[in-house]
């Protein structure tokens, strides 16, 4: 079957579910896993109900596939939770190791933050140490390759990053002057990152990258404000989506 062909089967497939199906994705989703995580850590009730939407989601079931993100790594460790039972936890293995090949969060330092709080009380709760490797290995990475400015560390420029520090568990490591790893080439003050595409993950850098750090600040890179303001408009966003680039990285 021809790419073009391919492409459209998976635009149709995807029509078809939005329509039919429980298609939950971006903010709305986010903002109930959110939600459902903060009432298990105070010891709440996540219902039959609550555990139902989790797992007709179809959206995540086709991201697993097509766009392995965040959100699905953290929609998996929430039904587990949920649960009370580790079954998706080759899945969600199998996400961290296309999510951060070589230990490097493709998406970012500010995705990593925001998926690492579920899968450490996903080790915390089963006592899981193959993804408590994972999680320290992630972190040795941000912390070797990350700047200094001012008395603070910064992680890599790289995905979509806020202009945030490492967190305060990180300050007191020790940087790597020159480091090649994955996608990220540092050298002193100059970093070259790699394209990244992880099929129709939008997080992910698509484009290599020279980029200086002066002052403690990255020239020429701009830092994530969220992602209502990344794309001017949602024909941006839908060009970005269908890059080649992204559409036959979902078959390697």
């Amino acid at each position: 079957m021809k790419k073009p062909v391919i492409l459209l089967v998976i635009v149709l497939v995807l029509l078809v579910l939005v329509f039919t199906t429980n298609f939950e994705y971006g903010s709305s989703l986010a903002n109930l896993q959110d939600e459902l995580f903060a009432r298990y850590n105070s010891g709440g009730e996540i219902t039959r109900q609550d555990i139902k939407r989790l797992e007709s989601n179809r959206w995540v079931g086709l991201s697993y596939f097509l766009a392995p993100s965040n959100l699905v790594v953290r929609h998996y460790v929430l039904i587990d939770l949920a649960r009370g039972e580790e079954k998706n936890k080759e899945k969600i293995k199998k996400l961290i190791e296309r999510i951060a090949p070589q230990s490097v969060w493709l998406e970012g330092y500010s995705y990593w933050l925001y998926t690492k709080p579920f899968l450490q009380k996903y080790v915390d709760e089963f006592e899981l140490d193959d993804i408590q490797i994972h999680i320290c290995a992630i972190d040795t990475i941000f912390e070797k390759t990350a700047y200094h400015r001012n008395t603070k560390l910064y992680p890599a420029p790289f995905g979509d990053v806020r202009d945030i520090p490492l967190e305060g568990s990180s300050q007191d490591s020790t940087i790597t002057a020159e480091i090649s790893i994955g996608i990220i080439e540092k050298n002193n003050d100059i970093y070259n990152i790699k394209p990244a595409p992880l099929g129709f993950n939008l997080h992910t850098p698509d484009k290599e990258a020279e980029i200086k750090i002066v002052d403690g600040i990255p020239e020429n890179f701009e830092f994530y404000e969220g992602y209502s303001q990344k794309y001017k408009n949602a024909f941006e966003e839908l060009i970005d989506m269908l890059d080649l680039k992204r559409i036959f990285s979902i078959f390697r």
